[in-house]
């Protein structure tokens, strides 16, 4: 009869067999009957003792006699390396004193070759009496530890533990116990508590002790107890029925501990959550713990009840997505998110009270751990005010913009009449000079009144899109002085530049005159020619770099900037001193003015 694969077989067998033949066919029969085999096969002693020393096995096979080895030797390795596994031999030849000896070494059984078919019953009868073994003496280990374990428990903890009859006399008392008592066990054994303590609370401790014994029910009380130095300590005790092998209660067992410690720490503690309290209710704004990811409210301060309008039982549990409209709660988890992950966020966000009112608010977030768990707290400071000076404020601001505007424009005007009387002065004077002196002075006057109406037409007052001016000043330029235009071409690089106002004029001024000086100089007799104007930001963007540029007939050999008598080169020298910048002439062929000066840095107008 094969028997059923039993789950308890092991699923691991080391075999020691020298013939593979008999190797293969004893793995077949195995693996008939036993559900998921792990067979490993050994051929010698190295084999058999490294396979022992690599993983644990559940069983071993041997043949009884190998070259060099033999079931015996087998057993002893296996007694050395891991005790307590069965070994069954599986031989095709033993005598009976040899299988006597083997059995007395300590194999389970033994098998012959010719009847396999009793190896499957062999192995599971095997497993099963060394399971039982195992479980047997696993038993007898666990009542041994458990009766050490008991008395080293009792004997080792912080508790007082004792037992009474039903008379009230002490039939044990643990070492604890002893200590508080001041007496060693054999002194206390047989007295009662009107031995050991006065009368009032010897009484007392009786009248505790009869009631347990009538109710057979657990008795848990905080009270005074003397210790035996004399001081009071306040101890918890829990008593109950001691009841025989019948149920019958017999006595009264019970322990008890100092807590003295832990009340007085209990007391600093409602002190520390009182004094807690009291910096959360004095904070001018509201307070907020939020559980996370769960985001619910778990501690918050008066001034959240009071400001949005809700009692302390409304508050407790709230979602953080209550206090705000439903749009606004996809932003609201954006924040919380940014919050946890930075560890930071500050934000604005309207929170609803209960009378239906959006309350602008300043909120904070930081992410907060405590015992493994995550939360969110923060403060908010209600904004209305703050948001109506804000939005007076803008109003303020838009009627001053609006003023300077007006100004610039009406600057822009005022210059666009000086320049027009400028104009009507020079049809009045025949000489050419003079008449020439009129019209420079007029385009340096319309460079200032552009200057303007571009301060006029921008969003932003405080500076100057200097790249934007430049390109409209060097292209009216060439309409009134390029003649005939379409021998002379602008060529404008200009970077896009913000610069302050009181750097733009200087700047225009000094392009003016450059400008000028091309066109009317650089290009005689009607040459086609190139004036190129660049603005690029240098040194991290720290300077800007102008140059204005001609390919035209050059400057004189021995032109000297510091001592021509030209007017407007003149004037080119002193703004650039005005700008702090280093100018330089670059050589020929053509002319070449590069500036560099500072960004950001207001020009001395005294220089």
């Amino acid at each position: 009869m094969k028997p059923s694969p039993d789950p308890a077989l092991p699923l691991v067998i080391l075999h020691l067999e020298d013939s593979p033949f008999d190797a293969e066919i004893i793995r077949l029969r195995l693996a008939r009957v036993v559900a998921g085999l792990q067979l490993d096969w050994a051929t010698n002693r190295e084999e058999f003792e490294a396979l022992l020393r690599q993983k644990p096995y559940g069983l071993i096979l041997a043949d009884y006699e190998l070259p060099g080895f033999n079931a015996p030797a087998a057993l002893d390795c296996v007694n050395a390396l891991c005790p307590g596994t069965p070994f069954i031999c599986v031989s095709g030849a033993i005598d009976d004193s040899g299988l006597v000896e083997l059995l007395k070494q300590g194999a389970t059984d033994y098998v012959r070759k010719d009847r396999l078919d009793r190896l499957p019953l062999a192995i599971q009868r095997a497993i099963e009496e060394a399971n039982q073994r195992r479980a047997r003496l696993a038993a007898e280990a666990a009542l041994r530890d458990s009766k050490q374990l008991y008395q080293s428990l009792v004997d080792n903890l912080p508790q007082c533990v004792f037992r009474k009859d039903t008379a009230g006399r002490l039939t044990f008392g643990n070492q604890r116990y002893c200590e508080a008592a001041g007496q060693p066990l054999e002194q206390l054994l047989g007295k009662t508590d009107a031995d050991l303590y006065p009368s009032d609370l010897a009484a007392k401790y009786r009248a505790d002790d009869l009631q347990v014994m009538d109710s057979g029910k657990l008795l848990d009380t905080v009270e005074d107890h003397p210790a035996s130095d004399g001081a009071n300590r306040t101890v918890q005790i829990l008593k109950s029925p001691l009841r025989d092998a019948n149920d019958k209660i017999i006595g009264v067992q019970g322990i008890f501990w100092d807590i003295t410690a832990r009340k007085q720490m209990e007391e600093a503690l409602r002190q520390q959550q009182l004094f807690a309290n009291a910096i959360l209710d004095s904070l001018p704004g509201i307070f907020y713990l939020y559980s996370y990811p769960e985001l619910r409210l778990e501690l918050w301060n008066k001034n959240h009840e009071t400001q949005l309008g809700f009692k302390p039982a409304e508050m407790k549990g709230r979602s953080i997505m209550d206090w705000h409209l439903p749009e606004m709660r996809e932003s609201v988890r954006k924040a919380v998110e940014s919050a946890m992950g930075t560890g930071f966020n500050l934000a604005e966000a309207c929170l609803l009270a209960k009378d239906g009112r959006r309350i602008p608010f300043l909120l904070t977030g930081v992410r907060f751990e405590a015992r493994d768990k995550l939360y969110l707290i923060g403060v908010g400071f209600d904004i209305t005010e703050s948001k109506k000076a804000e939005a007076a404020l803008k109003d303020s601001l838009h009627e001053k913009e609006a003023l300077l505007k007006e100004v610039h424009h009406r600057v822009k005007n005022n210059l666009q009449v000086i320049s027009s009387l400028l104009r009507l002065q020079a049809g009045k004077i025949e000489h050419p000079l003079a008449k020439e002196a009129l019209q420079d002075m007029k385009r340096r006057i319309h460079s200032l009144a552009l200057l303007h109406e571009t301060l006029y037409h921008s969003d932003n007052l405080a500076r100057v899109n200097l790249a934007l001016y430049l390109k409209s000043l060097c292209q009216q330029l060439f309409r009134s002085l390029a003649a005939p235009p379409a021998n002379i071409r602008l060529v404008l690089e200009l970077a896009p530049t913000q610069t302050v106002m009181d750097q733009a004029i200087p700047c225009g001024l000094l392009v003016n005159e450059l400008v000028s000086n091309s066109l009317k100089h650089a290009f005689p007799d009607g040459r086609d020619g190139e004036v190129r104007v660049e603005l690029e930001p240098v040194s991290a963007g720290t300077q800007l770099r102008l140059r204005v540029a001609d390919n035209g007939v050059g400057l004189p050999k021995d032109f000297d900037l510091a001592k021509t008598h030209s007017l407007g080169l003149q004037l080119v020298s002193d703004l650039a001193i005005q700008l702090r910048g280093q100018l330089t002439i670059g050589p020929g062929p053509g002319t070449s003015f590069e500036l560099s000066f500072s960004t950001g840095v207001t020009p001395n107008a005294t220089e």
